[in-house]
């Protein structure tokens, strides 16, 4: 199978001698977050042992994919994970894997393919950088309280370029 993941948020932060600030987010259309950046682009987010290392999307056979995770180093087991992308004014699930398997700590997830169009994927023939937050809500078996992560990915211009390249002719 092919397939080409660009994690263009975290791998545009590693490569960036900036230095880190905190930007107000909104969120479900009127609520605002905190994140950490480097430069223009988010810090990844960590919090009680959990690391968000992975929020991007991919291309594979000319669709769109997207790819989350994080790695976990805590002695709890984790039961369930929800990851939502609460960017716009409601949330829209990207996952509810309710039998997660961390493999060496790791919990990764990529979605199915998703045809780009102006119509399934608007965002990407927007102007200007986007700014896509995924809420990662992860529940343990020894603990009622889930942990919540808000971890933003900005997407370049230049990279939403490359995914329009890929645009079904349909316009969907």
């Amino acid at each position: 199978m092919k397939f080409t993941i660009s994690l263009v948020a975290l791998t545009i932060l590693l490569l960036s001698p900036v230095s880190a600030a905190t930007k107000t987010l909104t969120i479900l259309g009127d609520q605002k977050i905190k994140a950490s950046f480097k430069g223009d682009m988010p810090k990844p987010v960590a919090a009680q042992g959990i690391t968000t290392d992975i929020s991007g999307f991919g291309i594979e056979d000319g669709k769109l994919l997207r790819g989350v995770g994080f790695s976990y180093k805590g002695k709890s087991t984790v039961v369930r994970v929800t990851v939502e992308d609460v960017s716009g004014k409601t949330a829209v699930l990207i996952v509810n894997d309710t039998a997660p398997q961390l493999l060496r700590g790791a919990w990764r997830f990529i979605s199915k393919p998703v045809a780009i169009g102006k119509t399934s994927t608007p965002w990407v023939f927007s102007s200007g950088d986007s700014t896509i937050i995924y809420c990662f809500t992860i529940h343990f078996s020894e603990n009622d309280q889930p942990v919540v992560i808000y971890q933003p990915a900005v997407f370049k211009q230049s990279a939403k370029e490359i995914f329009a390249q890929f645009a079904d002719d349909k316009g969907q």
